[in-house]
Order: structure tokens, then sequence, then C-alpha cells
């Protein structure tokens, strides 16, 4: 089991307080919650106790439940997750990790699926046709390996059934030789320092009911905060960087390498920019690996790259090639003559349409796979956009 720090902040004795409250008031507040439906768990260490809060239906109305137990029972409990969906519950165990290294060898296969944001039931669609799962959620995929580049939260309303599975499926990888990467995007980061621009409304009606700031329900006392907070902002496989956003010439000229740069985001995530040093600034900023655009949106708005600034950032990290979330495409495609690949696509959209959700890459090869199980070889374009 991993540390756990004590806490003596004032702060948080007073939270788990205002927790203990709401559990008891939940049956008179039933009518201001409507909206919030099922939800959680959300695991939270407060000294040696851990509290373990739930929003769940019960005869169409919702009530808050907190279970509050000792730490030491924490390592074998079987913890369950209601997806807000029609879809089946699953159990998870909390489970040991450290900071993620930020290469890796190549596997025999690699699945990858960019911003899902929420979407537990297309995820678990797609990782199901591509075997990386059965229909009880299990790890299928052996020592394969499977990729979420960026932007867990946001807009969806299955965000922590959909982080909880990641979880699960990061545990049982390693159990079985494969791994579950996650390479943090944008509203990623924006969740962990409380900006709920784009959060579904059910997740703002459970902050208010809970009277906490929503950052504090993925800080450093939470079991997801701590476990995000070891997830990589680059991935490289290989010959191939995965990054949400992108890399910018900007972030070349600063001369850092992926595990600097992995550190700092780790040190300052749920951090306000005025909290920031100017570098961490940089790299949270417009031009920095979550936001830019420029590899795949050719407006001048975005500083778009030469093709030798593109060559030069291949270069500098020593990769043939860059694969990108943020930006959404009809179809996976690669860009630049492949030396961009473009994975962030409508996931409800391509699913009614059958066109590419995910991308497979496997023997040295790059392929889409839709939900249907079809396997096309990955569409090559000039430029960002001339047919090749």
């Amino acid at each position: 089991m991993k540390n756990i720090y004590s806490i003596s902040s004032i702060v948080l004795i007073l939270l788990y307080f205002e927790f203990k409250t709401v559990c008891e008031a939940a049956p008179q507040q039933e009518s201001s919650i409507q909206k919030v439906n099922n939800d959680g768990p959300y695991l939270i260490y407060i000294g040696n106790t851990v509290e373990l809060i739930t929003a769940k239906e019960v005869n169409n109305k919702h009530k808050i439940k907190i279970d509050s137990f000792n730490i030491q029972e924490l390592p074998e409990k079987m913890i369950k997750v209601k997806p807000n969906s029609k879809m089946s519950t699953f159990s998870f165990k909390v489970f040991s990790y450290k900071p993620e290294p930020a290469y890796f060898d190549k596997p025999e296969k690699l699945l990858v699926v960019s911003d899902i944001e929420g979407n537990f039931e297309d995820f678990t669609k797609i990782l199901r046709v591509a075997g990386v799962i059965n229909k009880k959620y299990e790890w299928t995929y052996g020592a394969n390996h499977l990729l979420i580049n960026g932007d867990l939260f946001d807009r969806g309303n299955d965000v922590t059934a959909f982080l909880w599975l990641c979880y699960k499926l990061d545990d049982e990888s390693r159990q079985n030789g494969g791994r579950v990467h996650i390479t943090l995007g944008n509203h990623d980061e924006m969740n962990m320092k409380g900006d709920t621009r784009y959060v579904d409304s059910k997740y703002l009606n459970l902050d208010s009911l809970l009277r906490i700031a929503h950052k504090k329900l993925f800080d450093e006392n939470t079991e997801i905060g701590r476990w995000l907070r070891t997830k990589n902002c680059i991935t490289i496989i290989d010959s191939t960087l995965f990054v949400h956003g992108g890399i910018s010439m900007d972030l070349i000229r600063q001369k850092l390498n992926p595990e600097q740069i992995n550190q700092i985001v780790r040190e300052n995530l749920g951090k306000e920019k005025s909290q920031m040093g100017k570098i961490p600034q940089f790299i949270f900023g417009a031009d920095g690996p979550f936001w830019y655009r420029g590899l795949i949106v050719n407006n001048a708005q975005y500083k778009p790259v030469t093709p030798q600034q593109l060559d030069s950032v291949l270069l500098y990290f020593g990769v043939k090639r860059v694969v990108l979330g943020h930006c959404i495409v009809p179809e996976i495609i690669g860009l630049h003559n492949g030396k961009v690949i473009a994975a962030d696509v409508d996931h409800y959209e391509n699913k009614k349409a059958k066109r590419s959700r995910a991308l497979l890459v496997t023997n040295n090869k790059f392929y889409t796979i839709n939900d249907e199980g079809k396997i096309k070889d990955l569409p090559i374009v000039k430029g960002f956009g001339e047919q090749h």
C-alpha cells in the first residue's frame, strides 16, 4: 500500500464535519439534488480515516451516502462503481503506483483513444470491440497497451465512472504485463484547478450539495487526485510521441526533456497560473503541450508549423511522429505525410456513422478501428489536409 500522509490542516478537519453534516441532512435535501443522479465514489483521505462518498438513486430520489473506515482496511476493500448510464456496475481495489516514466518500449499492440470526456458507454464499446476488455470490464489485452491521449474530464455525465474504470484497468494491465497510459489534457488540468466551464451540471450540483470546491474532489488528499498526479503530459512509446495538444517551437526553445516537462506538470497541477513560475506558466499556456494547436490547425492564430519546424520537433525528441488529441477531426488521420496523427474524433457521432474511433498500432503499422471492428489503414494526407 502506498504511503498515506498525515493531515493536520484545520480546513480538512472542518471539511470532515461538513461531510458528516451533509450526510445526516441528505433526506431533507432530496429535492435539491434531482440532477445529481448516480455518481461516485469519491475517495477522500482525512488523517487515518477514509471517506467514501457516493450519490445514489433510490426510488427516483437521490441521496448522498458517506462511508467512513480506517485507512488500514483500504487495501482489502472492494469498492463498487455504478455508472450513470444503463451500464452494469464494476468493482476495484486501491493499488500502489508511482510516477510514470516518459519512455516505453513498443508492445505487440497499442490501442489509442482520445478525448473521451466522461463518455463511459462509447469508451467501453470500442474497448470491447478491440479486445481490450470483456463485458465485465476486465482487462483482456494481455501484455498489450492502451493509451488515452488526454481529456478524461468535462462534457460527459459519467466522468467519475470513467476515471475509476481507467484506474481499474491500469492495475489489471500491469498484473498481466500490459499497460494503461494516460497523457493529461487541458480539460483534465482545468478540473484539477477548479475550472468548471465545461463540466456537466450534475457535477456542479454535487459540488453545491457537498459544500465543497470542485477541485477538492481531485486534489492530493483524494485517491483519483493522487493517481492522476503520477500520469504524464508527454509519453514516448518506441518512436512515437503522444501529447494531448501539441509541441510548439516555443516549447522546444525551453530546452526541456519529456521527464522534466512531466515533472513540472505534476508539481503544478491544481494551481492557478498566478501561483506558478515562468516556465510552468508557459507549459500550461496557449503554446504549451496542453493547448497548442499548430500541428493540426493551419491558422495564424495558432502559429502553425512549417515542414522544417515539424522536422525540428521530431529531431529534438528523437521520434518519427506525434499523436495528438485536442482538435476534433472527422476521421483519425495522418497529417504532414503521417508525421502528425490527429486522433480526436466526436465519439458519439462517429459511432453512429460507423467512422473510426481508435488508432491501432501493431507490427510498426498504423490502422483505424470502428465500432464494428473494421480495421483500415490510417489515411495519410500532405500538410494540413491536402490529399496524398
